[in-house]
C-alpha cells in the first residue's frame, strides 16, 4: 500500500502490526491505543473526485485536501469491542468504561468486556458478531 506514495495519492502511511494476545486480558490499566493491527493514512483527495467539489477556505487554490484514514484490523471475535473503541467521543468511551466498572463490576476496553465476578471475558455468539458488523 505504501508504494502509492510515489503516485501522489498517499501522502503518509504508518502501519503497526498486531500485538494482541488473549493471555494478557483483562487489562486493568486503560491504554489509549489497542493492540490490533492498524494503518494510519493521509490521502490526497482531489477536488475532481468529490461530487460538487471541495469546500475550501478563501484563497486556497490547491484543488485538493488531505484526508486522514485510520484502518483497524481486529480478530472477528473482537470486532464489536474494537468498534466501540474506535467510534464515539472520548467522553462517551470514558462513560462506558465507568458504567461497566462502577455499575456492573466489569472491565471494558477495546479488546473485551471482562466480568470480574465470574473471572471471565464475555463471549459473543455468531449472531451477536454478525449483528455488530456494519457495511462500509
Amino acid at each position: 500500500m505504501c508504494d502509492q506514495l510515489e503516485k501522489g495519492i498517499l501522502l503518509y502511511c504508518n502501519y503497526q502490526a498486531s500485538t494482541f494476545d488473549m493471555r494478557r486480558l483483562p487489562n486493568h490499566h486503560f491504554e489509549a491505543m489497542d493492540n490490533f493491527a492498524k494503518c494510519f493514512l493521509i490521502l490526497r483527495l482531489e477536488s475532481s473526485q468529490v461530487e460538487g467539489g471541495l469546500h475550501c477556505a478563501d484563497g486556497d487554490i490547491r484543488g485538493w485536501r488531505a484526508v486522514r484514514v485510520d484502518l483497524v484490523s481486529p480478530p472477528v471475535d473482537r470486532y464489536a469491542f474494537a468498534l466501540l473503541g474506535w467510534t464515539g467521543s472520548r467522553q462517551f468511551e470514558r462513560d462506558l468504561r465507568r458504567f461497566a466498572h462502577v455499575e456492573r463490576g466489569m472491565i471494558l476496553d477495546n479488546h473485551a468486556l471482562y466480568d470480574k465476578k465470574k473471572n471471565s471475558g464475555l463471549q459473543l455468539s455468531d449472531s451477536e458478531l454478525h449483528s455488530s458488523k456494519h457495511e462500509v
